[in-house]
């Protein structure tokens, strides 16, 4: 049987995923960032499924090779996750292994009668001495760099603060919850956020970098110019900056590598659509 924790038994995954490789599922676990959390024992839990606060994927932890939980949670995404996550718009079921022998069990066992595609995930770590070889990026005359503080949330028109509130709300209980866990670089052009660079997820002093830019404003660089302020903030404050992203998310890969950043692994990851046509 298939149980969902209450946040206040997570601590109890904290072996299942201090083993893994997905900050993701252990900032979720620690605490610090939203998500839902089920195993096969609510006691002893020998493997699990997280779901994502932001509703961007499952990550399967603990033990690959447990028959009943692998029987039971294909049960589960079917009867009980599945209407949930589209009745809240999520309409392609991503999962992603804290071990690589999730991989064939995805593709042999829980979804092998699902269309499953699959891609590549690249992490990158930052050597200090790379980044510091990196020029600042030069910003147009009309932008500015800000890191968003209290005092920018509360002294900005709404309106032009858009694109902070989604991302904190994408990854944060609340604004109060980011500002003391998290940290973020916005561009603003005339005093409205057209590009950031935010902590999504957090581990310890490990941050998972955030990126957006408003579609009108691209080509500018303005994400390389928060990414580059938000790693120098980092690096003075003894702050590991993490970069996930997929292989094929090319401008993703190219500001990371163009701020200094290396891979550092690659993993799997796959998806079917919840509503097929």
């Amino acid at each position: 049987m298939i149980h969902e924790l209450e946040p206040a038994q997570f601590h109890r995954c904290r072996n299942l995923v201090n083993r893994g490789i997905n900050l993701e599922s252990k900032a979720i676990i620690a605490g610090m960032n939203p998500g839902r959390v089920f195993v096969d024992d609510v006691d002893h839990p020998r493997s699990g499924m997280i779901w994502q606060g932001n509703l961007d994927g499952f990550h399967f932890v603990g033990d690959s090779g447990n028959p009943a939980f692998n029987y039971e949670i294909r049960a589960y995404i079917d009867t009980i996750i599945t209407p949930q996550a589209v009745e809240l718009g999520v309409e392609w079921f991503e999962c992603l292994g804290d071990h690589p022998s999730w991989y064939r069990v995805f593709q042999e066992e829980l979804f092998a009668d699902r269309h499953l595609a699959g891609w590549n995930q690249y992490v990158y770590n930052l050597n200090p001495a790379d980044f510091r070889s990196i020029r600042r990026p030069e910003l147009g005359a009309d932008y500015e760099v800000q890191q968003v503080t209290m005092e920018l949330l509360r002294n900005h028109p709404m309106q032009h603060l858009e694109m902070i509130e989604a991302t904190i709300g994408e990854f944060w209980q609340s604004q109060e919850d980011f500002l003391e866990n998290g940290l973020g670089f916005c561009v603003l052009y005339h005093g409205q956020v057209v590009s950031l660079c935010m902590t999504g997820f957090r581990y310890r002093n490990i941050h998972a970098l955030d990126i957006k830019t408003m579609e009108s404003h691209r080509g500018n660089k303005l994400a390389q110019c928060a990414v580059y302020a938000m790693v120098e903030h980092c690096l003075r404050h003894d702050i590991i900056p993490y970069w996930d992203c997929s292989e094929g998310n090319l401008p993703s890969n190219g500001i990371a590598r163009r701020i200094g950043f290396q891979i550092e692994f690659a993993y799997e990851g796959y998806e079917f659509n919840l509503v097929p046509s």
